[in-house]
């Protein structure tokens, strides 16, 4: 399993070189956000939800492309409903 991890952390990280962060909008032919849309996206969310927060994470792990206090997004002590 590790190795599995290995291999699909090395292929991730080519793409990402490669390919670059998105910069132009293709969420209504994609699905997918640009990095501006990506932050303007989660600052509404945790202006609207308090659960939601930005966290800057580990700087080794940083992305160049998000501002350094705005690398993910996480949800704390949220409800949870099961069906």
């Amino acid at each position: 399993m590790q190795v599995k991890k290995t291999v699909y952390e090395l292929y991730k990280g080519t793409v990402e070189r490669v390919t670059g962060a998105r910069t132009v909008s293709a969420f209504l032919e994609k699905g997918v956000l640009s990095v501006p849309e990506f932050i303007l996206a989660g600052d509404n969310l945790v202006a609207k939800c308090p659960t939601w927060s930005w966290e800057a994470g580990d700087p080794s792990k940083r992305k160049s492309y998000l501002p350094a206090d705005k690398q993910f997004l996480v949800t704390r002590n949220g409800m949870l409903l099961l069906n």
